[in-house]
């Protein structure tokens, strides 16, 4: 594997994913300014979104996809590249909206070094999650190894989730099936978090959490812990049912509460069966 640090491969997105409180009319001109030959056709919205457009090269090509308008999704436009046009993409993003949010990046390392780097990789981030009480998962073809395997740390709901996957194998278009990809998937929760990592050098996403800066350190790099992006709540099964109580009597308990006389007391005791006028 390749573990000295001036050997490690350069980290690139891979996803970008930004929120910019701006007219969609301006995004546009401002991205066509940037991108000449570029072209704008509609596409069918997701997320809410009342409209949505694809961004093309001049090869038709997708190079990113915007979406706007809507009761439910605020003011701002959302605006997102994946794949081999997203890096750069995401670089003429933050140059030409600098406030903007980031809501997902993708970050991605590529290894060349095939199975040999597979198996030193997969194995670091095993035993680096068993430390820090991080979760693992797999998928693929784990048999054989014939179609490739993938190997997953984290939950896809927090923040930070990794994924170590044979990328040379599993896209064969890539004429080169030694391509081992180590790609972490980082989606902020906070306003500040999103704002923060808007600015972050893909290298110091790898600071994003300890377990992040654990692996970086076994892998033969070092990296900074950065700011934290929050966590996402997992309701309780308590919440769950309460959520869902009050959601579907919530006019028999607005009654009962005129019944008591908007007293918070007298309808707390009939919620919970007492009969406070004794």
């Amino acid at each position: 594997m390749q573990n000295q640090q001036n050997r490690q491969p350069p980290s690139f997105f891979d996803w970008y994913r930004a929120g910019i409180d701006q007219d969609p009319t301006l995004i546009v001109q401002l991205l066509q300014q940037k991108y000449p030959h570029s072209t704008f056709e509609p596409r069918r919205p997701s997320f809410g979104y009342q409209y949505g457009a694809a961004m093309l090269a001049p090869d038709g090509d997708q190079m990113a996809f915007m979406q706007y308008g809507g009761s439910n999704v605020g003011t701002r436009t959302l605006l997102e590249s994946s794949g081999s046009k997203s890096h750069q993409f995401a670089l003429s993003v933050r140059d030409l909206f600098p406030d903007h949010l980031l809501l997902r990046g993708d970050i991605a390392k590529d290894y060349m070094g095939g199975k040999a780097d597979f198996q030193s990789i997969t194995r670091a981030i095993i035993q680096t999650a068993k430390r820090n009480r991080v979760g693992t998962s797999v998928a693929g073809d784990w048999i054989d190894g014939a179609k490739g395997r993938t190997l997953y740390a984290g939950s896809r709901t927090s923040p930070v989730y990794l994924r170590c996957y044979e990328k040379g194998l599993q896209d064969p278009l890539l004429g080169n099936t030694d391509i081992i990809r180590l790609e972490l998937e980082f989606k902020p929760k906070r306003e500040d978090a999103r704002a923060t990592y808007a600015t972050t050098s893909p290298e110091d996403f790898w600071g994003a959490n300890r377990f992040l800066v654990d692996l970086t350190r076994v892998l033969g790099s070092n990296v900074s812990l950065q700011p934290s992006s929050g966590s996402l709540h997992q309701p309780t099964d308590h919440e769950r049912s309460w959520h869902w109580m009050l959601k579907q009597y919530a006019k028999v308990i607005a009654k009962q509460a005129e019944i008591k006389g908007g007293c918070p007391t007298a309808l707390g005791l009939s919620l919970l069966g007492v009969d406070d006028s004794l």
